[in-house]
């Protein structure tokens, strides 16, 4: 049964890594442009909330949404949060998290912090 995991996965990154270099797609559900050290990402009104996984990062993060929007934001254990343009949101390294969809585009500026 593991063998049938690594396979599954191993076939999941094949395909990544193909859309990546056959048409400069990064298989994430954003778009990403670096600013000095801020990262700012722009998500689609028409993102599939499927794509919107469960992860966790490996430093502490600011987000701040830069646009008015209904998307909302959830860590693990907590219930979830409208995303409300400019409301710092901090997001604990190795910590859960996600996004939910909302009907209009969202925008939000990550920094990094230590």
């Amino acid at each position: 049964m593991e063998i049938s995991w690594w396979k599954q996965k191993l076939s999941w990154l094949l395909v990544k890594s193909f859309l990546y270099l056959t048409k400069g797609r990064s298989g994430f559900p954003f778009k990403e442009q670096r600013l000095g050290s801020k990262l700012i990402r722009s998500f689609s009104k028409d993102s599939l909330q499927e794509d919107m996984v469960w992860h966790r990062d490996r430093h502490n993060r600011i987000m701040k949404p830069l646009n008015d929007t209904d998307w909302f934001f959830q860590l693990d254990n907590e219930l979830p949060e409208p995303m409300i343009k400019g409301r710092l949101i901090f997001i604990p390294k190795n910590v859960y998290h996600r996004a939910i969809v909302g009907k209009e585009d969202l925008i939000v500026e990550i920094q990094e912090i230590e």
